[in-house]
């Protein structure tokens, strides 16, 4: 395990106001932060990035074939999932990258020159690297950045009320890799949500959560988390990436270190 601290984004007090209307409208204030996901492309120390929110709860380890996948991706490509509010747009919670300095430097500046279309990062990064985002036809057609749509398996939201949802869970349910715990009301802030609605991966990420303290002997420590919607902590993000080879050495996808970056705000 490496942790890796990651600067804040060149004017991002300013990017935060500009945005501030836009994160109005899906009121989550406490995604003002998210920016910084854009850093994600200036880790150049690895040669490939698998990100995932800190409220994702890998199933197994078949979600690690998103390397194979993605084994030719290129920098002006990024591998993510559709967005159950518009699948015309991928969510941001999951996704495969290539670290590239140049890419980093020009998603640097289109943040400062552009305001996001829901105020936060699932919004600009579409803007950058989704033709469907793209509203200028002329431009569109010679749009030299890509989305790569993968299954929905490798990062299934919920709560996911949609028409189809029960089936489709049901249906596929052998086939999940991952859950993405969206919105306001995660698994640990459950002894604080009278009203929220418990599933068998809520339970299943609190046996882990369990399983983890037994392991690192925190029970007498560490008691269950009450974070209520008002938190407006930020919790870390986790990326798993995969260590760039030496020059003079092939290329290996064997060994995958995790990553948290915590942003720390000093009043």
């Amino acid at each position: 395990t490496k942790i890796v601290l990651v600067e804040p984004l060149d004017c991002q007090e300013e990017s935060i106001q500009k945005n501030s209307e836009n994160l109005a409208l899906l009121e989550r204030p406490e995604l003002s932060f998210a920016l910084i996901k854009a850093r994600l492309w200036k880790l150049t120390q690895f040669e490939q990035v698998l990100y995932l929110d800190s409220d994702t709860l890998p199933l197994n380890k078949e979600f690690l074939k998103l390397f194979d996948i993605m084994s030719k991706q290129t920098t002006s490509q990024v591998g993510a999932i559709a967005d159950i509010g518009w699948p015309d747009m991928f969510n941001s919670g999951v996704m495969m990258l290539i670290p590239d300095a140049d890419t980093a430097s020009v998603l640097q500046n289109y943040i400062i020159e552009n305001t996001s279309i829901d105020g936060s990062d699932q919004g600009i990064l579409n803007q950058f690297f989704n033709q469907n985002c793209c509203t200028d036809e002329l431009v569109k057609d010679s749009f030299s950045r890509e989305w790569v749509q993968l299954s929905f398996t490798y990062n299934v939201t919920i709560p996911n009320l949609g028409y189809q949802s029960s089936p489709a869970m049901n249906y596929f349910k052998p086939s999940i890799k991952l859950i993405h715990f969206i919105g306001k009301h995660k698994p640990w802030s459950l002894w604080s949500q009278k009203n929220f609605i418990k599933n068998e991966y809520h339970d299943q990420w609190n046996e882990v959560y369990e399983e983890f303290k037994e392991e690192h002997q925190l029970n007498n420590e560490v008691s269950k988390p009450k974070i209520s919607d008002s938190d407006k902590t930020e919790t870390p993000e986790t990326i798993t990436p995969v260590d760039a080879p030496p020059s003079n050495e092939p290329t290996t996808n064997q060994e995958i270190d995790t990553i948290s970056t915590v942003e720390e705000n000093v009043d």
